[in-house]
C-alpha cells in the first residue's frame, strides 16, 4: 500500500512546519519505519508491551527514554521492537491503550502505521486510540467492495476518518499547456 512510506512523509512535512512529531510502529507483522528513518529496531513498541511494567505508563513522560529514537529531519520514533504474528493480541490489551495515551503528549502530532487494515484486525483495533484515521490504499490490490467495508468498520471507532489516499496509480502524461487563442481579422 505504502502506509509507512505516507507515514513517514506526513512526519517529515509536520516537522519541517515546525511541529514535534512521533512515529509509532504498531505494524509488528511487518515493521518498516526503522528502516525507512534508518534507525535501530531493537527496542520499541513490542518491548513495551510485552513486558509487565504496571501503572508505568501514567507515571509521566520521562519513563520513555528507552522506547524513543531521533531520527533525521527532527522526528521521534517508537519502533516495533521487533516482530510478531499475532500482534492482534498484544495490541487488545488495555496496556497498549494507555501506553499510546501517554505518548500522545510527548509531540504536538502522533502518527501511527499499522498493517493493513484490509487484512488485518490491528487498525481496526487501533482506531479507538487515536483522533483522525487516514486510510491508505493501493490502486488495484484490493477491491473496492473491500475498501468499504474497511471504511465501515474503522467508522465505528471514535475516531474520524478525515480521507482516503490511493497509492501506485498509474503515471499520466500530464496536461498540455494551453496554446494562446489566436484573434481572428475580420475583413
Amino acid at each position: 500500500e505504502g502506509k509507512s512510506e505516507v507515514a513517514v512523509a506526513m512526519a517529515q512535512a509536520l516537522a519541517a512546519a515546525g511541529k514535534s512529531v512521533l512515529l509509532i510502529d504498531a505494524n509488528l507483522r511487518h515493521p518498516a519505519l526503522h528502516r525507512l528513518t534508518q534507525s535501530a529496531n531493537t527496542t520499541g513498541l513490542l518491548t513495551r508491551l510485552t513486558t509487565d511494567r504496571p501503572a508505568e505508563e501514567s507515571r509521566g513522560a520521562e519513563q520513555f527514554g528507552e522506547l524513543i529514537q531521533k531520527t533525521a529531519h527532527g522526528i521521534s520514533l517508537v519502533a516495533a521492537g521487533g516482530q510478531v504474528t499475532k500482534a492482534n493480541e498484544l495490541l487488545e490489551k488495555e496496556g497498549t491503550r494507555r501506553l499510546i495515551q501517554s505518548l500522545r503528549h510527548k509531540s504536538d502530532a502522533v502518527i501511527i502505521d499499522s498493517p493493513a487494515a484490509a487484512n488485518h484486525p490491528d487498525a481496526r483495533i487501533l482506531a479507538d486510540s487515536v483522533d483522525e484515521i487516514l486510510h491508505v490504499a493501493r490502486i488495484g490490490k484490493t477491491s473496492r467492495q473491500k475498501h468499504r467495508r474497511v471504511i465501515r468498520a474503522l467508522a465505528k471507532s471514535q475516531a474520524d476518518i478525515v480521507g482516503v489516499l490511493l497509492t501506485h496509480g498509474r503515471k499520466t502524461k500530464p496536461a498540455p499547456k494551453p496554446q494562446p487563442q489566436k484573434e481572428e481579422n475580420p475583413s
